[in-house]
């Protein structure tokens, strides 16, 4: 695993360094930690690296109530080490960790005595995991109560319906109410430029439903290259976004009733 090391030096700042860890394979999970002089709580650890992130004006790792917040794609690391992850971008949020204080040297300066590790891990199947379970409704705003319900059934299925980066598909309802595409111009961009990072593990689908006297738009042309549907009815339309997808529905569980 590779780590991103933030020593604070007194009166001198933070310094960052790459080192490598043997807690797992260099590409199964990325960590960052902030190194704090002194024997420090968890508590106060939390609140001095929060200050010292301020001080020093990086904005790529902040804290966010409980949790943390990190712009992996802003992270002060090597191109060629982010090109060797490819998984390592986007706003994760992460807890932090923090050892117990223990003696310690800095990087390489003449001084001994306690230190204390913050630290914040990122593993590369959890990262995969939650881009499969994101998924893109674009629909337009008078269809909102239908990209509702299909919002609250893909919920209910483990789901994360919502406008992201790191999302597995992007879903296209059109209903007799589309009229031009220039609404769909920013959503297309975004969903294209995904399938052509992610391949087969990223799917477009278009959705094409009637009114209730029958009449159904045409499938825009800029859709046509890929998987478009016109279901009779919204469970079929489900159906057919559900074998689209590029991963599975998951199998049957007791739900945790606490």
């Amino acid at each position: 695993m590779h780590t991103l090391v933030g020593t604070a030096y007194i009166g001198s700042g933070m310094t960052w360094g790459i080192v490598e860890r043997d807690w797992f394979k260099a590409d199964e999970g990325f960590s960052i930690e902030i190194r704090l002089f002194g024997q420090r709580s968890r508590r106060e650890a939390q609140r001095a690296a929060v200050q010292l992130l301020s001080d020093e004006g990086i904005e790529w790792l902040m804290r966010r109530g409980d949790r943390w917040a990190i712009d992996a794609t802003n992270m002060p690391i090597p191109e060629s080490l982010r090109s060797a992850l490819p998984w390592l971008s986007g706003v994760f949020i992460v807890e932090a960790e923090v050892d117990a204080p223990r003696v310690d040297t800095f990087l390489g300066r003449d001084r001994v005595g306690y230190t204390t590790v913050v630290r914040f891990s990122i593993y590369r199947d959890e990262v995969i995991l939650l881009q499969h379970e994101r998924i893109f409704l674009s629909h337009k705003g008078c269809d909102k109560p239908l990209a509702r319900r299909f919002s609250d059934v893909l919920v209910e299925l483990g789901f994360s319906p919502w406008l992201d980066e790191d999302s597995c598909a992007a879903v296209f309802l059109i209903t007799s109410t589309f009229t031009d595409e220039k609404y769909l111009r920013s959503e297309i961009n975004y969903a294209i430029d995904q399938k052509l990072s992610k391949g087969e593990q990223f799917a477009i689908i278009t959705l094409v439903f009637a009114d209730a006297d029958g009449r159904r738009n045409s499938v825009p042309d800029v859709l046509r290259p890929y998987v478009w549907k016109q279901p009779e009815t919204e469970i079929q339309g489900l159906r057919e976004l559900l074998r689209a997808l590029p991963i599975q529905v998951g199998p049957p569980r007791v739900r945790d009733r606490q």
